[in-house]
């Protein structure tokens, strides 16, 4: 160990550790590292890129001898290394699957047992070594097993801490101990979260369509309470065809709010129906501002340092883009025919402090069976929006060029509005939490508003009204 760290440091003048960490502190994109990243950025042709060493000045019957030593001390202070699944390579090194892969194959790695273990098996010991640091912290002979995915995870959420020391092992307690405080943090908000799942998945189990809800409350009242108006075939009904009649017959009255059906039953249905409704939009925005936090918590330090900032202004935004086609009039009636795109998915807000201004984007993104929000920074460029596949646009022709607030295709003329609520400002010094409200907020009236709508039965009587008013001249008009 004594040479191989002697190598690193003539190599690189730092540790390997810290050569990596202070790669990934100064990148512009320092959460998107993979284990992937640090192969590219340990090969000797990039110290070579990177002036690191000349490999010219190495002659050429020592270059396979010198790649095999270096292969080896690579694999001996990363032991990871010797996995080559695709999963591994992708594996995030601010994730806790990366904290515990390092940990879990360094041990085995220290006992001889690596090639023993699968990548999955070496997770699960991972995970559960990190279960003992969390219960009894970390002793200063354990530190290496632990140290790196707490340097990586602070280059990537605290990159000012790393950039301010001069020698990462003198923060190296700091760092695990920090580490270890978020890592407790992390979990107590996981299991809130499940909670919180658990509370809307039971709310969403829970809600009826406005005619199912119907059904099932007139299902548990008893069949004398049940107004029904008797006919003559009443005289030869059975018990049970006497009340589905009653059960028709009260649904229309329930669902017309003409009397409810017994005595235990809601005083109105329309009430109970927003309630469970109701329900479910509130459940739902509990879930919605912890995803929405999160993808606050994983901004680039640059975007929190501005959006955060007690100098910030946060205001709302409108997104308009149409064309500007010239109504068509015929038999008095004017025809809209301009094309309009929409935000896809996609919420916007303006971050102002002084004259300087960045404009944000709550983008929802479901790619490969992992669905999450991002945080896009957008400005004013069109180009932008289009790039970030914010727009919910189709055939609107091709060969799209951005021309100002113009955005042109061989097709049609788009032009663009972004205006900025400016008399309703969401806060004036950077607060996250109501930043989370106001955009939960929008999400949790679309949600309500479609549900509602979605399972908003009319009874036959309303059903027929619909249509007669459709037939009846001008009645939609008054």
């Amino acid at each position: 160990m004594v040479i191989r760290n002697w190598v690193f440091d003539t190599f690189l003048g730092v540790s390997l550790s810290e050569y990596l960490t202070r790669k990934m502190e100064t990148a512009d994109h320092p959460n998107y590292f993979t284990v992937n990243s640090i192969k590219y950025l340990i090969t000797l042709n990039t110290f070579d890129s990177e002036k690191y060493f000349t490999m010219a000045s190495v002659p050429i019957e020592w270059r396979a001898d010198l790649e095999a030593m270096w292969s080896s001390f690579l694999q001996k202070e990363l032991p990871l290394l010797c996995l080559s699944d695709q999963k591994t390579d992708e594996t995030l090194l601010n994730s806790p699957e990366f904290s515990q892969l390092y940990t879990g194959t360094r041990f085995l790695s220290d006992v001889s047992q690596l090639r023993n273990f699968s990548s999955e098996e070496s997770i699960h010991l991972g995970e559960a070594l990190w279960r003992i640091a969390l219960h009894e912290g970390v002793s200063a002979d354990k530190a290496p097993y632990f140290l790196l995915p707490d340097l990586f995870f602070t280059a990537a959420r605290k990159p000012k801490s790393i950039n301010k020391e001069i020698n990462l092992h003198s923060i190296s307690a700091a760092v695990i101990d920090s580490y270890i405080e978020n890592t407790i943090n992390s979990e107590i908000t996981r299991q809130r979260l499940i909670t919180q799942l658990e509370r809307y998945q039971s709310a969403v189990n829970q809600w009826l369509s406005k005619g199912q809800l119907a059904d099932k409350i007139i299902a548990d009242c008893p069949s004398w309470e049940l107004p029904s108006l008797y006919d003559m075939a009443d005289a030869i009904r059975t018990p049970k065809k006497k009340r589905e009649k009653a059960q028709r017959q009260s649904r229309q009255l329930y669902m017309n709010c003409i009397t409810k059906p017994c005595r235990t039953a809601p005083d109105s249905l329309g009430d109970e129906y927003q309630r469970l409704t109701k329900n479910v939009a509130d459940c739902f925005s509990e879930v919605d501002k912890h995803l929405i936090g999160s993808a606050l918590e994983n901004l680039e330090s640059s975007d929190a340092d501005f959006i955060f900032s007690r100098k910030a202004t946060v205001y709302p935004v409108f997104f308009s883009m149409k064309t500007q086609n010239a109504l068509i009039v015929a038999y008095n009636y004017a025809h809209d025919n301009n094309r309009y795109i929409y935000l896809k998915k996609t919420d916007i807000f303006s971050v102002i402090i002084d004259d300087q201004e960045r404009i944000y984007a709550l983008k929802w993104e479901e790619k490969d069976e992992i669905n999450r929000y991002l945080i896009l920074r957008l400005d004013r460029d069109i180009q932008h929006y289009i790039d970030a596949d914010v727009l919910d646009h189709q055939d609107i022709g091709n060969n799209g060029v951005v021309d100002g607030k113009k955005f042109k295709t061989d097709k049609y003329v788009f032009h663009v509005t972004i205006s900025v609520d400016k008399k309703n400002p969401l806060t004036h010094n950077g607060d996250k939490d109501k930043i989370i409200d106001y955009l939960s907020s929008i999400h949790r009236e679309n949600l309500y508003q479609s549900l509602y709508s979605a399972g908003n039965d009319s009874s036959e009587m309303q059903t027929l009204w619909k249509i007669a008013s459709r037939v009846i001249p001008f009645y939609d008009c008054i």
